[in-house]
């Protein structure tokens, strides 16, 4: 065994604690081993080759749990100085900010649904040929199509209705309901109406097509012109401007 490995060996023997402190510095580490060392060697004789043997392998293993259990310090990156904190502050002047109960989200009257149509109006290609006018409704009729077992059958997520431009009021949200959105195909966007009604491929005018949740509703004549705010999945009320207004019609 080498004279630097016995002297740390008799080291651990009698002044580990002191080795391990965290808070002793590493010269100050060294100038006690130095002294303990030379003061071992003045009084620690063994009284057999056997008990040195034996010490010699116990320090030998106190020194290997040492060595397994010493781990290299993780090198932490530098600090930036641009994010550090140099000082706090508290104003005592100044408007305070509202609590939760104080704060009132402003909603638009009358806000219609997003109509994924009107995104798509601008890729349609404009026909070589004349559209057909759509002729009047015979009767009066509603088709109800099931599209989803799970949702709320109360939530409107479209609701598109084609008539002519006599039938269409000042306030449409009364008479038709807040959530309707009412196209005229004589009217200043006739094209486009027209367009929309071929995609939706819309029989005849008065007709209503309508999308919740759960269901699609197909409605021509009359039918087309109720008020489904308060049943959205049941008849709808008509409106009396929008009942005598059709029958002025021819």
């Amino acid at each position: 065994m080498s004279p630097r490995r016995q002297e740390i060996l008799l080291c651990l023997l009698v002044v580990s604690p002191l080795c391990c402190a965290p808070w002793v510095s590493a010269q100050d580490i060294q100038s006690e081993l130095s002294q303990k060392v030379n003061e071992l060697h003045e009084r620690v004789k063994p009284e057999s080759a056997a008990e040195a043997q034996r010490r010699e392998v116990q320090a030998g293993k106190q020194l290997d749990d040492l060595e397994r259990l010493a781990e290299p310090l993780d090198a932490s990156s530098p600090r930036d100085p641009r994010f550090e904190i140099l000082s706090h502050h508290r104003g005592s002047q100044g408007a305070a900010f509202p609590s939760r109960n104080d704060v009132v989200v402003e909603i638009p009257a009358h806000t219609a649904p997003h109509d994924v149509s009107e995104s798509l109006k601008e890729y349609w290609v404009a026909s070589s040929q004349a559209r057909q006018r759509p002729i009047r409704c015979s009767r009066s009729d509603t088709t109800t199509i099931p599209r989803r077992k799970k949702g709320a059958s109360d939530e409107v997520l479209s609701d598109r209705l084609y008539v002519w431009k006599e039938l269409v009021p000042v306030d449409h949200a009364e008479v038709y309901g807040a959530n309707t959105r009412v196209e005229a195909y004589d009217g200043d966007q006739a094209e486009e109406v027209l367009v929309q009604m071929e995609a939706d491929v819309v029989p005849c005018v008065p007709y209503r097509v309508r999308y919740t949740a759960t269901h699609v509703f197909h409605h021509t004549g009359e039918d087309a012109l109720g008020n489904f705010d308060r049943n959205p999945t049941g008849r709808g009320v008509l409106h009396r401007w929008a009942s005598q207004r059709a029958a002025s019609l021819p």
